[in-house]
């Protein structure tokens, strides 16, 4: 049977060697398998849950949080002015209209993770909603400096303005307010046991993507 900590281990080890696999001559074919391994990662984190409401409202309510993520993405690529002048490169798979379905995807799993490690004690869905969106906006510190890297996206001449802040306080903010009804407080129901394991998982990759791009001629 498989169990959370089949999962928690399968994550693990899959990210180390992914974050290995940055230092070694199979950094570049390794990054075709990154969206299969985002997928898994979102599949396992929604196995996960125990939804607060239901399965019902969990689902459109990520579904959701999944359109509105994209449909953002879109505006920021169109315009330039949500998260700043940039362009998606190739790793995260299919495009629509310039944007990777998979960012979708992302839109769910990273405001789920981010719910799901507010602190005890916060309990109002306002700021439920506030504080995970403040601590994914301090998340894509970290991405940013390594995304290009990875070949995730690249911005215009290389520079991430305030802009990009502000996009992700907001997209986090409106995604983590959608999902919070249907995510329990950590006060009533322990936490998703896979989002602190996710959450460090991503933060290995890309410090190891962030280093290695100073090792590497």
């Amino acid at each position: 049977m498989f169990t959370i900590r089949h999962a928690q281990f399968l994550l693990g080890t899959l990210y180390i060697v992914a974050a290995i696999a940055l230092f070694t001559p199979w950094f570049v074919p390794s990054l075709a398998f990154t969206h299969v391994l985002l997928i898994l990662s979102l599949a396992l984190l929604v196995w996960a849950q125990k939804p607060q409401k239901g399965w019902f409202s969990f689902a459109w309510r990520l579904v959701a949080s999944a359109g509105i993520g994209f449909l953002l993405e879109l505006k920021g690529i169109q315009t330039g002015r949500l998260f700043g002048d940039y362009v998606f490169l190739e790793t995260l798979g299919w495009k629509l209209w310039g944007v990777p379905l998979l960012m979708g995807g992302l839109w769910a799993m990273f405001p789920l993770m981010a719910v799901n490690l507010v602190p005890a004690g916060v309990v109002s869905p306002l700021h439920r909603a506030v504080s995970a969106s403040v601590l994914l906006a301090v998340f894509d510190i970290l991405l940013e400096r390594s995304a290009s890297y990875v070949h995730w996206w690249q911005f215009v001449g290389g520079v991430v303005t305030i802009d990009n802040t502000i996009g992700w306080l907001v997209t986090g903010f409106c995604t983590a307010f959608l999902l919070v009804p249907a995510v329990p407080s950590v006060d009533v129901h322990p936490r998703n046991p896979l989002a602190l394991p996710l959450f460090l998982c991503l933060g290995l990759y890309f410090s190891a993507a962030f280093v290695v791009q100073f090792l590497v001629p």
